[in-house]
Formats: structure tokens, sequence, C-alpha cells
């Protein structure tokens, strides 16, 4: 554009010297067809200006280091070709806090619309904001130019890689046995078990008399049933973190994701949740399927990773108290705490930073430090 303004410059310089210097009506003519010109084609992009559409593809995803493809629709409602439009475009991954911008050019001729390819590609999982946030029209000799505000957007979600984890190892069988099946002596397996017999009193359940005993011993006895045992498993991740480096926030979702698919094909249905600080609510999602767990993927991969709000795990002693949770697996990049959490829970907590690995055993609680760069070799290894 510079170029252009520079040769115009010298033309009309030269067209006014020429009439100066030979008082010639050639250059006086010279000068009002270039003046002409010029206010002619600053006019056109007036008119143009707002019969310029533009439109992004619907949503779409792809994987982490995968070429995505989407589409940008440029459309030239006038009747007069643009020679030349700058689309500025603006791409925003809250997930790890990335954003970026970019910009391209095209032409468009009248009635017409030119659909853009944009290739892109992402280091980190994530919803990815793509947002074309203006476009600038040059007129005809690249010397004005107009620019127009837009807010077209989509988003482009950056699906998870997945690895394979063994959750059929005697370390389950277990945590399965210690955890889950003990009981005092008001509890029982199923609800139909009978742990006392007790006299008849006013309020009782009349369905629960024992009336087989009652005609023997001629007074009314009552059966006291069990209480069912409702246990489960609960992966947690930790949304309140500070100091992170994306591909611990990476590593986290990877590790998340990963352990909940592991799970559905073990046929273990289970809990997962994180505090959702854009709500600021605690999001609890009950998984039984595939199915399930890739239609909360979008919200998995929406979430916003900041220190200034409430942590997960304080949010999941107080957002709990519905179910019984047999182990706890929590995910973060940081030393978790452990002062309230009920010591009937056993805890491992999955911790991912860049540094190296280190594994310490306590009595409730395994910590397994994993790096973004082994992450599925990490995986492999956990005691679920």
């Amino acid at each position: 554009m510079i170029r252009s303004r520079v040769l115009s410059t010298i033309l009309l310089c030269f067209a006014i010297f020429m009439y100066i210097f030979s008082d010639s009506y050639f250059a006086f003519l010279l000068i009002v067809i270039t003046l002409v010109l010029f206010i002619f084609s600053i006019t056109i992009l007036f008119i143009i200006k707002n019969k310029i559409f533009t439109k992004v593809d619907n949503k779409i995803s792809m994987y982490k280091r995968q070429r995505g493809l989407l589409n940008i629709r440029v459309e030239n409602r006038s009747l007069l070709p643009i020679s030349k439009l700058k689309c500025h475009l603006e791409i925003y991954n809250p997930l790890v806090d990335e954003k970026y911008k970019d910009y391209f050019y095209t032409t468009v001729r009248g009635k017409s619309y030119q659909l853009i390819p944009i290739h892109l590609r992402s280091e980190y999982v994530g919803k990815m904001n793509v947002k074309v946030t203006g476009i600038t029209l040059y007129d005809y000799f690249g010397v004005f130019s107009l620019s127009k505000q837009l807010n077209e957007q989509t988003a482009l979600f950056v699906l998870p890689g997945t690895y394979d984890i063994d959750l059929l190892g005697n370390s389950r069988e277990s945590i399965i046995s210690e955890y889950s099946l003990s009981t005092d002596h008001t509890k029982g397996i199923d609800a139909n078990d009978i742990i006392a017999i007790k006299e008849y009193v006013l309020g009782d359940n009349l369905k629960q008399i024992h009336w087989k005993l009652s005609s023997k011993l001629d007074e009314l006895l009552v059966k006291e049933m069990s209480e069912v045992i409702t246990s489960s498993q609960f992966i947690l991740l930790e949304t309140a973190v500070s100091d992170v480096h994306p591909n611990e926030i990476d590593a986290m979702i990877e590790a998340f994701y990963s352990i909940s698919k592991a799970m559905i094909k073990s046929d273990q249905t289970h809990y997962f949740g994180w505090f959702d600080r854009k709500y600021n609510l605690f999001r609890r999602k009950e998984i039984h399927s595939l199915d399930q767990l890739n239609d909360h993927l979008q919200d998995l991969l929406s979430i916003s990773f900041k220190v200034d709000h409430q942590s997960s795990i304080a949010t999941f002693l107080q957002n709990t108290y519905d179910i019984r949770v047999s182990q706890l697996i929590y995910i973060t990049s940081s030393e978790p705490n452990r002062e309230s959490l009920d010591e009937s829970i056993h805890m491992i907590t999955i911790r991912c930073t860049s540094h190296h690995i280190e594994k310490s055993l306590r009595n409730t609680e395994d910590t397994i430090h994993i790096t973004p760069y082994t992450l599925e070799e990490d995986l492999r290894k956990l005691p679920i």
C-alpha cells in the first residue's frame, strides 16, 4: 500500500508541475482526471462497505497437533468488484490462555463470494474461539482504505489424545475390598438384607412386619432392613491453579479424559467433576457410557483454569454428601490439601508437572507425578 501511495503521489505531483510549467490544457485535464479517479475510488469504498459480509464455518473439531480446516466465506453483494480486501482474525484458547492474531488478503468480484480455507494446528487441547474481528477495504489504486468492525465467530474444539490404562490390576481389587465393601452393622450390600428383628412401634412400615414370626410369638415383630451402600469412584479435576504451564494443563485434561474412558471400557460407572468458575458452581457428572463422556467433552474443553476462585477439592467436600465415594482420583498441578478429606476415601493424586517423575506412597494416598512428555508411559503405571 505504501508503494501505491508513493506512485500515486508522484503521478499527481507530476501533473501539477506539468501544468505549472507548461500552462497547457492537457496538464490541467490530467490533474482533473487524476482527482476525479481518486474521489470516485474513495466513494466506491463507502458504497461497498455495507455490502460485504463474512461467515465462519459451524463448529468443527480436530485432534491435537493435527491440521484442521476452517472455511471463511467473504461475500460481496454489490455490483462493483473488490480489488483488495484484508480480513483480520483472532484465535483464542481460554483453556491454556493462548491468543494470537492473523490476517489474509483476497479479492471478490461483484455479486459473488470467495471461500477462504484456513488451516489451523494447535499444540494444546481446548476450545479455540475463531473470530473475524474486522475487514479492511482498499480502493482500486491502493491509496485509500476503509475499515469495518465485525464479530463473526465460531468454536473449534481441539480434542485430547487418549492413552490405554489397565484398571484390572491387583491394586484396584484391594482398594475395592478395603473401601467399597467396608460396612458397619447397619449396612448391607442389598436393601433386602435383614439385619435385626424388633418389636413393632407406631410409625413402622407395615410392609416390614415379619408375619410368620409374629404368629409364633403372638406379638408384632418388624424386620429391620439394611441400608444400601452406594459407593463409587470419583475423578476430580482441580481448576484453581497458579503459575501453571500450558503443557501441564494439557496433560491434566488428557489424564482426566483417559482415566474416565478407561473406566467406561471396564464397565465402571463413575463420577467426575470440577469447579466451574464461569457459573461459580461445582459441576458433577455421573458417567455410564462413552457417549455420555463425549457429550460433556465440550464443557471440559471450555474450563477456565484460574487461581482466583474456590478450589475443586474444597467444593467437592461440600457437594458429595449424597453419594459414597470409595476412591478419589485427584488431578492437579500443585500439592493437594488433604486435611478435610474423609479418611475412608482412598485418594490418588495425579500431579501433572513439567519436572521429573516421582512416586510416594502414604497410608491413604498415592501421589504420582506425571510429565507432559511421558504422559502415555506414566498413565499406564497408575494404581487404579
